[in-house]
């Protein structure tokens, strides 16, 4: 085909070439890259409707004004006019519907559309590689290459077309017929650029993939002409490509989103580092909580605790590469933990229950410490209160005789009633820097799972919040002021669908966004007044976060940076985006490798509990658990199978739970990696893990 085409440019010293579908192909229809920018195109236009009808309402905008210009009704815009002309049509219909602010200038409403367009073009365009050879060798001999299209868009998209595939200094102009008013397929736009360029047609050999266009309509203007037939330009690929569009308004769009998600997921895992494909996770759980956040009608965004800390940074990569600058959110980071806002929920010393520090185990010096003590402060009262502060307790602390002994202490009292009101005094002087005003709703984002710090931030500050979490295990306290939601799973108002896969393994969540700074234990004032976070930064969490978490946080962001320029993700079926979502993390829990479990037990060793009796590192007794609660109950609905069955062996106890509940035994079975009895984990990596995914914990049309 091309030795054809080479043989007759040879003679012609200038070359026009066809752009797509000759010089580049798309990788989907282009009716499918109109619905792509509608998915894409409510973030930057700031239109509030869903994206289906936003590309209706392009469409729909598009006939009517190919029927006022006498084309009667068209699937694509006649590509003599200017994009301009269909975006006004557009534009009329979304302000008439008040569907975006009326105060949206044209200009910049055209220009946000355009952008978007240009965003989703190249994120479907490959280059044929034996053309680009073939003009290379052309250029070489002294030829002059123009690019000559029939399109919609101006020039300057073909332009930023070329530089993305590597062609950006390559061709001596462009010329598009919506600029220049006139197409290849009714054979003026030849005229023009050859009247522009000055050359006579006997100098000029164009080819293209289309017959009428590229072929019969420049010879008519005195060129020599060439097609090229066959591959993605041939017929039969473009008719299949055209059924598979035509199938359905959604059909052809979810397989592109879907083969686009399976693209990320392999590449992610092929990586080599472990737990990469979180990102996806992450990239979904934002791009949701955007959507949550603009429903609402948040503009000021706190990100909680450690986990926060990551979690803001993917938020503001998305709205940097999905949202224009002007409709952006604004974004804070709150330092808090649940020590630091278990002391702002703290009251004086005479109504204080300390039902916070109920936990078996917790001494003298871990409830201090909860309560805002410093070490030294510590060290002063262990001279004067004589009880071991190191010795553990049971039940209520406050019910204990070492907080008997410690109430008799005038200077416990003194620094407990100091440390609060400077605690309490230092966090509403530091939440006061973030500027949010008094009456606006903060959208409140943290990992999950209660939703204990929302409550606090409430209560202290004043402020109105709405909390959006990654998930809702179970929820604290709702009211006014404080709502509560989780993103991709929620036990409110009922357990969402893949409750139970999504939410099985909640500790990898808090450990792959685990921040590079210590926790949060306080807040106090310096010698100017000014409000600062007291921090405690364990030797072992750094050495985990060292050595293990921040190689994973590298790639996660690569790969988040690969997400947000992939066009193709969007217009996803919502239930199957979490179906997916829930079969990556469960797959990714159960099927652990041994690479990914030395990682996981690494992780797990260095996790510090920081709150109430203080505990470095954490070891799964897997065995014990599964068989002496029953495979745990029903995840906190009381249900046991050893209680009404009676069964002898623990094994078979839990084959029944398995059996009955899976979703139940699902949070036990992600953690088998770390088993205590070797056996066991061999028999599950050689098979049992495979058998039970398959016939208990695979996520399902309908979740669980």
């Amino acid at each position: 085909m091309l030795n054809r085409v080479r043989e007759a440019g040879q003679t012609r010293g200038v070359i026009f070439v066809d752009f797509f579908d000759t010089l580049f192909f798309r990788t989907v229809h282009p009716l499918d890259v109109l619905r792509v920018w509608a998915c894409q195109a409510r973030t930057f236009l700031g239109v509030n409707c869903d994206w289906a009808v936003l590309h209706d309402a392009r469409m729909e905008s598009l006939e009517a004004v190919a029927r006022d210009l006498g084309y009667g009704g068209a699937a694509m815009p006649p590509l003599r006019y200017p994009f301009e002309t269909w975006m006004a049509a557009l534009y009329t219909r979304l302000q008439n519907s008040g569907l975006f602010a009326r105060e949206t200038a044209f200009a910049d409403f055209c220009a946000a559309a355009l952008e978007v367009e240009e965003r989703v073009e190249v994120a479907s365009q490959v280059v044929n590689g034996a053309v680009v050879d073939l003009l290379r060798e052309w250029k070489s001999a002294g030829k002059r290459i123009y690019v000559v299209s029939d399109f919609y868009l101006p020039k300057r998209s073909l332009l930023r077309f070329l530089e993305a595939g590597g062609l950006g200094d390559f061709f001596d102009d462009v010329f598009v017929s919506c600029d220049l008013g006139e197409t290849k397929q009714e054979g003026g736009l030849y005229g023009a650029v050859l009247a522009r360029l000055g050359v006579a047609p006997s100098e000029v050999f164009m080819f293209g993939d289309n017959r009428v266009s590229d072929c019969w309509q420049a010879r008519r203007a005195g060129l020599a002409a060439e097609q090229i037939r066959g591959g993605r330009a041939g017929l039969v690929g473009k008719a299949w490509r055209f059924l598979l569009a035509r199938r359905g308004a959604n059909e052809p769009l979810r397989q592109t989103f879907e083969r686009a998600f399976l693209e990320h997921e392999r590449e992610c895992q092929r990586g080599g580092v472990c737990f990469a494909e979180y990102a996806l996770v992450f990239y979904f759980f934002t791009e949701r909580l955007f959507f949550r956040l603009k429903e609402r009608g948040v503009q000021e965004v706190v990100f909680l605790s450690r986990e926060g800390w990551l979690l803001k940074e993917f938020f503001e990569m998305w709205q940097t590469a999905r949202v224009p600058e002007g409709q952006r959110l604004r974004t804070h980071y709150l330092r808090m933990s649940r020590q630091a806002a278990a002391i702002l929920r703290l009251r004086d010393l005479e109504t204080e229950d300390f039902a916070a520090f109920a936990n078996a185990g917790i001494c003298v010096r871990d409830f201090l410490a909860g309560c805002g003590f410093s070490a030294a402060q510590t060290e002063a009262l262990a001279l004067e209160v004589r009880v071991d502060f190191a010795a553990p307790t049971t039940g209520v602390f406050r019910g204990t005789s070492e907080f008997a002994a410690l109430s008799r202490s005038a200077a416990f009292r003194r620094l407990y009633a100091e440390n609060l009101a400077e605690n309490k005094e230092a966090f509403r002087r530091y939440w006061a820097g973030f500027g949010i005003a008094p009456d606006a709703l903060a959208g409140v984002v943290d990992v999950g799972w209660t939703g204990r710090m929302q409550d606090a931030l409430h209560a202290l500050a004043g402020q109105r919040t709405a909390g959006f979490y990654l998930g809702l295990r179970s929820a604290s306290s709702l009211g006014a002021g404080r709502e509560k939601e989780g993103v991709l799973f929620s036990c409110l108002p009922a357990r969402t669908a893949f409750f139970h896969h999504l939410s099985a393994n909640r500790q990898i969540y808090e450990q792959l966004l685990m921040a590079p700074h210590g926790t949060a234990t306080g807040y106090g004032l310096d010698a100017a007044g000014q409000a600062f976070v007291r921090e405690d930064d364990k030797e072992a969490e750094r050495g985990v976060y060292d050595s293990q978490i921040r190689a994973v946080q590298e790639e996660m962001r690569g790969a988040f940076g690969r997400l947000c320029a992939d066009a193709r993700l969007g217009g996803y079926a919502p239930e199957w985006l979490l179906r997916r979502l829930a079969d990556l993390t469960v797959r990714s829990s159960l099927f652990a490798t041994g690479r990914r479990a030395d990682f996981m037990r690494a992780v797990s060793q260095g996790f510090v509990d920081n709150f109430g009796a203080v505990r470095v590192g954490v070891r799964y007794n897997i065995a014990r658990v599964l068989v002496a609660d029953g495979a745990g109950g029903a995840g906190g609905a009381g249900w046991s199978v050893g209680r009404g069955l009676r069964l002898g062996r623990g094994l078979l106890r839990v084959a029944v739970a398995l059996l009955l509940r899976p979703e139940n035994v699902l949070r036990y079975a992600a953690k088998m990696w770390a088993a205590d009895n070797a056996a066991a984990r061999l028999v599950w990596r050689c098979g049992g893990a495979w058998l039970c995914y398959r016939l208990f914990f695979k996520p399902r049309k309908q979740g669980r």
